[in-house]
């Protein structure tokens, strides 16, 4: 992984607790996660699902596969950015 890329992820990942501080939480949910990333979970195909009483997520394989190629990643990438702001 490129510098790059790290170095967004690890902005996002700080925004995202920044924001949530802001809002005064001590504790965010998974939906909320995705709310702060500007995302939700049809838009990334992934399931729910409580086993044992925990919550498991099924990622959808198929989009992470199609994501290894760089173009539809930056792509994807990109989208989510424009979604966000």
């Amino acid at each position: 992984m490129s510098d790059d890329l790290e170095n967004e992820i690890t902005h996002a990942i700080l925004q995202i607790l920044l924001e949530a501080r802001r809002q005064g939480k001590d504790l965010l949910s998974y939906e909320e996660v995705l709310q702060l990333l500007g995302m939700d979970d049809q838009g990334l195909h992934i399931q729910h699902m409580t086993q044992d009483g925990n919550t498991m997520y099924m990622l959808n394989t198929d989009l992470l596969d199609q994501l290894e190629d760089p173009e539809i990643l930056k792509a994807m990438i990109e989208s989510m950015g424009e979604t966000k702001h």
